[in-house]
């Protein structure tokens, strides 16, 4: 019998997943409900994409519905309570990134999933690219050696998403919690999900004043109709030491003055190293210097999200352990609270 599937949050990650899930087909999944606290919205999203039913209230849909599976799409500060009213349903989740707010919250998703019996399944879209698969399968083979050190970098020109992204209440934060969050993650994904032992970082909100949000050459400004107010912050830096030595650099921003958007992970170890985009291994051999270009299909697309979705159903059905586990996300928010607090200190902050 096909699963009964529900989203919650009808924006555009939610537009995402119900692609994701409704292209596997009516065997597997029955569009089953969607909610959003607008109700045309919520009303839409029905018609689009089929489902049977359309909420403005989540905890009624559950309790009506009773899903098989939740892919909860909300504004970041509405990720635990939906998430852990649908595991408590009896309801397996996915949660987009980041997984809440802070790393108390994902801990209490954590082990309500556990509690359970459910899987919990995050949102971390980086690690099911051509891309990633590819990079994965050399470190694996060992081509790379051990990987000891890391960069990953998010960095925007001039790329605020505008709305409930600036404003902390919503988002919990600015550009680290949004969009380094992607590639932090791809990183310690890549270096074998070590565990995070200490963090240090800078945390610098003195741009976004002077620059325009994501589509406009106007700058912000807080008391525009209809704008929200903007006070997370433009640009966080900081090392992440790990326990088994490995170190990796993170770099974020919606609005650094830079030339253009960079947005990369490399990863080097003690044999090679490997930058993600473009795919390319370096290397020696013969007594030479190697710069080994990648040259099949590895780039990042939107095939992804099918490949997440997909993967989930499977953690359901078929007892996979999952790629993008709750434990990751809670690394993931025990890094960012670490370094928001290592920016607001000063100070090195031990985990």
């Amino acid at each position: 019998m096909a699963l009964k599937f529900a989203v919650i949050g009808c924006g555009g990650m939610g537009r995402c997943h119900s692609e994701g899930f409704k292209s596997l087909g009516n065997d597997v999944i029955t569009m089953a409900a969607c909610c959003d606290i607008v109700p045309e919205k919520a009303e839409a999203f029905k018609e689009r994409f089929g489902y049977e039913k359309a909420y403005t209230d989540y905890k009624q849909m559950l309790k009506e519905v009773r899903p098989d599976l939740v892919a909860v799409t909300t504004w970041n500060a509405a990720h635990a309570p939906c998430t852990i009213d649908s595991l408590e349903a009896g309801a397996n989740v996915f949660c987009e990134k980041p997984m809440a707010m802070n790393a108390a919250e994902a801990q209490a998703m954590k082990d309500t999933a556990e509690r359970c019996g459910k899987v919990l399944q995050i949102g971390f879209v980086r690690r099911f690219g051509n891309d990633a698969a590819a990079a994965k399968k050399f470190i694996d083979q060992g081509i790379l050696g051990d990987p000891v050190y890391a960069r990953a970098f998010y960095l925007r020109r001039r790329g605020c998403p505008g709305t409930w992204f600036g404003d902390k209440t919503f988002s919990g934060g600015g550009p680290l919690i949004d969009i380094g969050v992607h590639v932090l993650d791809l990183a310690r994904y890549l270096m074998g999900n070590p565990k995070p032992v200490s963090v240090f970082g800078t945390v610098n909100d003195r741009i976004h004043l002077n620059c325009a949000i994501a589509g406009s050459t106007s700058p912000w400004k807080t008391d525009d109709p209809g704008v929200s107010v903007y006070n997370v912050e433009d640009f966080v830096a900081g090392e992440i030491r790990f326990d088994n030595g490995a170190c990796l650099h993170v770099e974020t921003s919606y609005n650094m003055n830079l030339q253009a958007e960079a947005n990369n992970v490399e990863i080097y170890g003690t044999k090679a190293g490997l930058m993600l985009n473009p795919l390319e291994i370096y290397t020696e051999m013969g007594e030479k210097l190697l710069n080994i270009p990648v040259i099949e299909n590895n780039n990042f697309t939107g095939d992804a999200y099918v490949a997440e979705d997909r993967h989930f159903v499977d953690c359901v059905l078929n007892g996979t352990v999952s790629m993008a586990s709750a434990d990751d996300g809670l690394q993931a928010m025990k890094i960012i609270d670490a370094l928001y607090e290592s920016g607001r200190t000063g100070r090195s902050v031990q985990l």
